[in-house]
């Protein structure tokens, strides 16, 4: 794992990753003042608001995403970005529409999921549900990746560990704040799930501008000073 997720980027690049990894500690930071003051009382200030500033923030991003991978997949004419494109346009739309969350409530009223691990009968559902869309989007990348050429298929590994480091926060540590019912735990994971997921996003996008103004082959997997 550790070379999918060792690149380096260009000049312009990092300075782009900055200005990205700025917006989200800010926004982890107006998330600890809308918690802990009585400054920002508006629960649009905080991480874990669906339709707040900061997730209205995550889906410029995911765009921004997007259409970098459509670009690359026409300008180095290669399918896996395309794959990848469709991935992210899923987590844009499971974002804005929650997608997960309303599919997998339903799902676990029809199958009657009882609570079980200190997890909600929704939450198992919601497992289900991404799952079912993950089984789907994992074999189509996985086809377009072992039909890529060498130095893509670098590419596409260094995006794969992103998006599983990004599942970490984006499951896991939602998982565990959902399950661990604690006055101190509970807002940390909660900061490390949505900020998690902020901070990842911003990587994804920058290491995609750098392929971007390159076109010319794999970042090369070096750990960055």
């Amino acid at each position: 794992m550790k070379q999918f997720l060792s690149f380096k980027l260009g000049s312009a690049s990092r300075k782009f990753a900055i200005l990205l990894l700025t917006g989200d500690f800010a926004f982890v930071l107006i998330h600890l003042l809308h918690k802990f003051s009585a400054w920002l009382p508006d629960s649009l200030y905080s991480l874990t608001r669906d339709g707040g500033y900061a997730e209205f923030y995550q889906y410029t991003k995911e765009l921004w995403i997007i259409l970098l991978l459509v670009g690359l997949s026409i300008s180095m004419r290669r399918p896996v970005f395309a794959s990848f494109a469709g991935l992210f346009s899923f987590f844009l739309l499971d974002d804005y529409f929650q997608i997960h969350e309303k599919a997998g409530l339903s799902l676990a009223n029809f199958l009657q999921i009882q609570t079980s691990f200190g997890l909600r009968p929704q939450d198992f559902g919601e497992l289900a549900i991404f799952g079912f869309f993950g089984m789907i989007f994992a074999l189509v990348i996985a086809l377009t990746h072992y039909g890529s050429d060498s130095p893509t298929r670098l590419i596409s590994w260094q995006i794969i560990g992103l998006v599983v480091l990004l599942a970490v926060f984006g499951i896991v540590f939602d998982m565990l704040e959902i399950s661990v019912d604690h006055p101190l735990f509970g807002p940390i994971f909660a900061i490390l799930d949505d900020g998690g997921e902020l901070l990842v996003m911003s990587v994804i996008a920058a290491y995609l501008f750098d392929l971007s103004l390159k076109k010319t082959g794999p970042v090369q997997a070096v750990t960055p000073p």
